[in-house]
């Protein structure tokens, strides 16, 4: 079968090299045995394969990455039933081995999934959610006629037939699971109540028992065992493990197999012992590219402009405005005037009617506030006045009232407000609604206002706020209708690099070079424009007239952190943030590559103090050209991983490191089926899911922090095994931060502190946060260790961060492209 890898990074393509990685574990492995005991077939990677009873090599029926899941036989062990993720839904597919036959049996726009035979084999009984829930459904194969079997409240999941016809299921509602008995009416009787989750029944030989995964708590997911009888009996069949929603399968009435933590297990019915079911397969496995080569990091300008932002018209006027470098400008009839020049940070301008004013959010007072500028005087004014961040402004039609956003991050991505406020009345404000969760989308449409939160579109009319609004029918500001084309590469929209005004050298007492292991002691930085010209013994060149004096101070490269999202807020006090912690370069991974690309642009020409950003757009696809020799960086998702926090088997899953054609032309024609690997009932990720962090040859940022803030702290230890086994098989790990998931440069800290608590030396940690970074995103040439001719990226630190790796934060001075940043001007907010 055919591999098919496609990058879109940049628009481009790029060959890639297959792996054949050896996989004894499975994540979420579901099973079924042959009738006959002949050999059982598992979904591994989402493909279906067939192994011996007994353990050994799996032989792929279905290649992994077909989206295969939960697989059945027919009574007579001729054909197989499973569900397979296809054109974003679950529907049911039928395999008969035996003559390599692959059919489709429901194509809808509904999920189909976890089907089972019916017990003389002629019907595929299923649970689906074409009525609004899932309920339980019959296909009978020969005619394709389809039954509802079930109507009641809650889902119906997991159907299990025995030899009789008995079906048992699990229903799902309102915090409870159920399982019930369907005995000829839509309505089951349940025999089995429990406020835990419940999943996966299934039938022992014999009847009247029934084996079920029960998840006790987010540590422990156990088989339990279920008689029904006058005096109903229930007991735990296994203890403490990480049982994973697949059913059982029964090789006699005395044993079964089932999967669990990472593996196939059997045992015996009233045995406290099981012995493991070995497995080996080979997968392919393609190989990620890395992020193309960058153009030199210091390429000296003039540049064009790229970051232009929030680009708007006022058609009366042909004016239009927009920002970039941090800035206001504007576009008067051909002419270009730059309206604001400073190191604050203006966004989203935004005209009044009558063209005369600017509304924008600048964060000139401390934090982001709305204010509005006069377009032909410069006057200022500030409009909020809040300890939160005002953004998104939006003026309504009449020119009355501006709309926007509060948040309290600087992402916009936690609770935010909608506010209201009258232009004339300034620091008094309306709240409309509160708690929304990734607004966007802020729009006027007449007297109505509409914003978009999440995957719902909230429409308010609040008469009493808008009765003396005039009623038009467009605001008078809407999408410029000037092409971006028209404004790139402008003479007056260019920007170049900062570079220092002269030559100088840091003397230090101690460097490590992130390279080696230890210091090295009583060396000179030779520094000229942004790059190290040489590190040398103690006076072993001549010095130029600038001398920095860090004899009693350690030298180390600039923290790297490969998994930020730095958001749409971006104050000019973020970019401070980031380098008064001492990094130097940050990865934004961000929907808003346009708003990043004008970040990076405006702390690159040190128009605002930040680090180097590299633009990692998170579709990965950037919709304009850039120029060939762009000092700004760019970088690919599915190179880095974005952290143990985002599941390693959905980062793969989305990112599609297996991908192969359709095993039938049945598949359609939309190309390549990318695998759908779900997590355990834990949420866990096992051997299958590392062997491709490692055969593709990704990078994983760590975002240990992340996890340990928030509501998966409880799956902490399991995490951690799994970095610790990516760390020592590939050892292609960088530090990432998922910030503002945790706090921006502290959460990076945090996160090297976590990995000294777990025993692993100062020296690796500092590689990680600083070549391991710099490898990672690609720049190893550019950044990431102290050498000659890289550049001058580093922090002077009072301390031995090789002894106690909390001694990074003891920052003397940042030095970023050459340009230095003593701590004290960094912690100034003004």
């Amino acid at each position: 079968m055919k591999r098919i890898l496609l990058l879109l990074w940049l628009g481009a393509t790029a060959a890639a090299h297959a792996e054949v990685v050896d996989v004894r574990e499975g994540t979420n492995l579901a099973l079924a045995i042959h009738p006959a005991n002949e050999y059982l077939v598992i979904d591994l990677l989402g493909g279906l394969w067939r192994m011996p009873l007994t353990g050994g090599g799996a032989t792929a029926l279905i290649p992994a990455g077909s989206g295969v899941a939960q697989p059945r036989f027919d009574p007579t062990g001729e054909s197989i039933v499973f569900q397979r993720w296809l054109d974003g839904q679950w529907d049911i597919w039928r395999l008969t081995p035996g003559t390599d036959t692959l059919e489709r049996l429901t194509d809808t726009d509904f999920d189909e999934r976890e089907p089972e035979f019916s017990a003389d084999g002629r019907a595929v009984i299923f649970a689906g959610n074409r009525s609004g829930r899932y309920s339980l459904w019959s296909l009978e194969l020969e005619s394709a006629a389809l039954r509802q079997l079930t109507d009641e409240p809650g889902d119906a999941r997991f159907p299990t037939v025995y030899s009789d016809g008995t079906l048992a299921y699990v229903s799902l509602q309102r915090g409870r699971s159920e399982i019930r008995l369907r005995e000829g009416s839509p309505r089951g009787r349940t025999i089995v109540q429990s406020t835990r989750q419940l999943a996966a029944p299934s039938w022992r030989p014999g009847g009247g028992v029934l084996v079920v995964n029960e998840r006790i708590d987010g540590r422990t997911s156990d088989l339990a065992l279920f008689i029904d009888a006058d005096e109903p009996i229930w007991r735990r069949l296994t203890d403490a493990e990480d049982v994973f929603a697949g059913r059982a399968g029964w090789i006699s009435a005395d044993e079964y197999v089932y999967a669990a933590d990472g593996a196939l297990w059997r045992r015996g019915i009233a045995s406290t012992e099981k012995n493991r079911v070995l497995l080996f397969a080979g997968v392919d496995v393609e190989e990620v590219p890395p992020a193309p080569a960058s153009s030199r990091l210091d390429a000296a300008g003039p540049h064009p402009i790229s970051g232009i932002n929030g680009l708007v018209h006022h058609e009366p006027s042909n004016r239009a405005a927009f920002s970039a470098l941090g800035d206001l400008w504007l576009y008067d009839d051909g002419e270009l005037l730059r309206l604001t020049d400073d190191r604050f940070s203006d966004r989203s301008p935004q005209f009044t009617p009558d063209g005369e004013w600017l509304v924008f959010s600048s964060d000139r007072g401390g934090t982001m506030d709305i204010w509005r500028l006069r377009i032909d005087s410069g006057q200022l004014l500030q409009l909020t006045s809040a300890t939160a961040h005002a953004i998104a402004p939006r003026v309504s039609g009449d020119g009355r009232h501006v709309a926007f956003l509060v948040t309290e991050r600087l992402d916009a991505s936690g609770a935010t407000d909608l506010r209201l406020m009258e232009l004339g009345q300034a620091f008094s404000s309306t709240t409309l609604a509160s708690g929304l969760v990734a607004p966007g989308g802020l729009t006027w449409q007449g007297r109505f206002l509409r914003l978009t939160a999440r995957d719902a579109a909230i429409a308010s009319d609040y008469p009493q706020v808008f009765e003396t609004a005039a009623s038009a029918e467009t605001t008078p500001t809407a999408a410029a209708n000037v092409d971006l084309s028209d404004l790139i590469g402008r003479r007056e929209l260019r920007w170049s690099p900062a570079v220092p005004d002269s030559a100088y050298v840091i003397q230090a007492g101690r460097l490590f070079d992130g390279v080696s292991t230890d210091y090295r002691y009583h060396v000179d930085i030779h520094i000229e424009g942004q790059r190290i010209t040489d590190i040398v013994g103690r006076d072993r060149l001549p010095l130029p007239d600038r001398v920095v004096d860090a004899r009693d101070l350690t030298v180390v490269p600039g923290l790297i952190d490969v998994h930020t999202h730095l958001g749409r807020v971006a104050s000019s006090q973020l970019g401070r943030t980031l380098l008064a912690s001492g990094i130097t370069t940050v990865s934004d991974v961000s929907a808003d590559w346009r708003g990043a690309l004008e970040l990076a642009e405006a702390w690159a020409s040190g128009q605002q103090p930040g680090p180097r950003v590299v633009v990692t757009p998170s579709d990965g696809l950037l919709e304009i050209t850039m120029p060939a020799t762009t000092p700004i960086a760019f970088g690919s998702t599915r190179r880095v991983l974005g952290g143990l926090r985002h599941a390693l088997a959905e980062q793969l899953t989305r990112d599609g490191l297996i991908e192969t054609e359709p095993p039938s032309a049945e598949a359609g024609a939309g190309g390549a089926v990318r695998p759908r690997i779900a997590l355990s009932t834990l949420g866990r990720s096992y051997g299958d899911i590392f062997e491709l962090v490692r055969g593709s040859q990704v990078f994983l940022a760590t975002g240990l922090g992340a996890i340990d803030s928030d509501a998966r702290a409880e799956s902490m230890p399991a995490l951690t095994d799994g970095f610790e086994w990516i760390m020592r098989n590939s050892g292609r790990v960088a530090i990432g931060t998922d910030a503002p998931g945790v706090g921006y440069g502290s959460g990076f800290h945090h996160e090297l502190a976590l990995l000294a608590a777990q025993g692993m030396p100062e020296d690796q940690i500092l590689r990680y946060a600083t070549a391991g970074g710099a490898i990672a995103l690609g720049l190893s040439l550019e950044t990431g260790t102290l050498e000659s001719g890289r550049l001058a990226d580093l922090l002077v630190i009072d301390g031995d961060p090789l002894n106690e790796i909390g001694d990074l934060e003891q920052i003397v001075t940042v030095v970023v492209g050459g340009m230095r940043h003593s701590s004290e001007s960094l912690t100034d907010s003004r």
